[in-house]
């Protein structure tokens, strides 16, 4: 019995112990695994300020939002590709991230953007973001008119031009000024006011603008105009060069665009000696133009006749244009021959065409031969009237009239002998030759 007492104890004790052992066992193994917070997953994160693709300039602030099951232990960014991480200073506690981004510290291009994040297990979540750095404006080279410091223009001027910059143009702006500096506002191609003196032209990296001076009040002048042109990252630039002053830096050669933006950048461009600093000094806040509207009149063309070929034959008519870049109005076309008598201006007989050139015709048989003198006159559409000078032109209706006078027909000549007769023409006889034979050279008669 006492035996029997112990052994039961015994394993009692055993079982107690077994048991109490188990219970601890297990104890610890639901505080190692099953404690307050269980972290099970990954972190989560997002790039909510930016998207793949952006173009940025200056501080770009990203910003974001993440978040984990249990504890976030860093936050970091890199900003060669993943190559390197640096912590980013934030509470993680709020669940939100933001970081100040100098792009200026770095070359203009794409960039390869990391955002790490890693909680208390060591679990990482990542998330990539491709940004275009750009910190420098675009730069805008201006092809046409040519001769804009030295000429005066009248009718429509178009503006074209070309910009190169790394990430791309955005836009292109003018703005039209008078020449002390007023906004003059702009006019559609119709003729129809519009309420600022600033718009968007047709292009960007190629770009033009049609400014029909005919429409301004400002009739002669100087109008200024100022381009601006804005890179896909927001950069702007007001300042232009023009293709007369480059080529005069240049020995007279033209560059591109493109070599342009390399050297006002302050770079060497391979076989172009123009410095940075010499560019620099052929920069034009403004474009300016002089405009004379005096000079906006018709042009008067005679295609026959003219001042070299000034002879007519019997029946041929005077032709010509008229051409005019507002419209050439037909009813005003007239001509008038041989006089200074404002009432012997007639329309000439036939005008053909419309709009900026018309062709005319005007028959001469009522001319008689010999001498004449001939004028045109005409208007545009604007009533803006030009005429020509005169012009002295020969109208001949026929051949000069020759007879043989010595030796008479059918002679037989045995010794030398002299040729001799007339020759006779209603508008004068210019030269007379004669040959021997009918293989014989035409030679100047005495």
């Amino acid at each position: 019995m006492i035996r029997l007492s112990f052994v039961r104890t015994f394993q009692a004790g055993i079982l107690a112990i077994g048991s109490m052992f188990l219970l601890s066992t297990c104890d610890q193994l639901l505080q190692a695994g099953l404690g307050d917070k269980v972290d099970l997953d990954a972190p989560t994160l997002e790039i909510l300020s930016h998207g793949n693709g952006d173009y940025v300039t200056g501080i770009a602030q990203l910003g974001g939002t993440f978040f984990d099951d249990a504890e976030i232990a860093d936050l970091a960014i890199s900003l060669d590709g993943g190559e390197t991480f640096a912590s980013i200073d934030v509470d993680l506690t709020i669940e939100e991230w933001s970081y100040d981004l100098d792009t200026s510290v770095l070359t203009d291009g794409e960039k390869d953007i990391r955002i790490k994040v890693t909680d208390g297990a060591g679990k990482v979540a990542e998330k990539r973001l491709l940004l275009y750095f750009d910190n420098n404006a675009p730069v805008v080279l201006i092809k046409n008119p040519s001769g804009y410091a030295t000429q005066e223009f009248n009718d429509d001027i178009t503006l074209r031009g070309e910009v190169s910059d790394t990430s791309g143009i955005a836009l292109v702006e003018i703005e039209l000024f008078d020449g002390n500096g007023d906004e003059v506002l702009l006019f559609d191609s119709d003729g129809n006011p519009a309420d600022s003196n600033i718009t968007t032209v047709d292009g960007t990296n190629s770009w033009s603008f049609q400014f029909e001076s005919r429409y301004y009040t400002l009739v002669s002048g100087t109008y200024a105009f100022v381009v601006t042109s804005t890179d896909r990252a927001g950069n702007e630039n007001s300042y232009v060069y023009h293709d007369d002053d480059v080529r005069a830096l240049n020995s007279g050669s033209g560059i591109t665009v493109e070599s342009l933006y390399g050297i006002d950048q302050g770079l060497t461009v391979e076989g172009i000696a123009i410095t940075s600093k010499q560019l620099a000094a052929a920069r034009l806040e403004r474009l300016e133009m002089d405009v004379n509207q005096s000079l906006d009149l018709p042009v008067i063309d005679f295609s026959a006749p003219t001042a070299v070929n000034n002879s007519l034959g019997g029946g041929a008519p005077a032709i010509g244009t008229v051409r005019d870049d507002d419209g050439v109005d037909p009813a005003s076309i007239q001509i008038r021959f041989d006089s200074s008598d404002d009432a012997d201006w007639i329309p000439v007989s036939l005008t053909t065409g419309t709009g900026i050139s018309i062709s005319w015709e005007h028959d001469l048989s009522s001319l008689a031969e010999g001498v004449h003198t001939v004028e045109l006159k005409t208007a545009d559409i604007n009533g803006l009237a030009a005429a020509s000078a005169p012009l002295s032109f020969l109208i001949d209706s026929g051949a000069p009239v020759v007879t043989i006078d010595a030796p008479s027909g059918g002679s037989y000549l045995s010794s030398d002998f002299v040729i001799s007769g007339t020759a006779s023409d209603a508008v004068g006889v210019g030269i007379v030759e004669i040959r021997i034979g009918e293989l014989g050279t035409y030679q100047p008669v005495s």
